[in-house]
């Protein structure tokens, strides 16, 4: 699940960053049983930190499995995929 946006501030830009960078390291695990099951919850995310001014284009791409696994588990972190995809809707853009 892609989600992408354009960012104006710079306060905003470095929050988002630091959120891509943490989000990147996280792992989503499922069980089931005596099965387990694990995502990366980021396939990539990116944006374009070398450019001095704004805008800045954030593309964060989810794990599509790793998402309905939080929503299966109830995990608080897909609050943040929520706030993300709410973050592109104000923006008009792709998510």
């Amino acid at each position: 699940m892609k989600v992408q946006f354009w960012v104006a501030d710079e306060d905003e830009k470095e929050t988002l960053a630091d959120l891509g960078h943490r989000l990147f390291s996280e792992k989503v695990e499922y069980k089931r049983g005596d099965s387990t099951w694990s995502w990366q919850m980021l396939a990539s995310w990116s944006y374009d930190a070398l450019k001095p001014t704004p805008p800045w284009l954030f593309t964060f791409d989810f794990e599509a499995d790793a998402v309905r696994a939080l929503e299966l588990l109830a995990d608080p972190r897909l609050e943040t995929v929520r706030f993300l995809v709410s973050r592109a809707q104000q923006s008009n853009t792709q998510h």
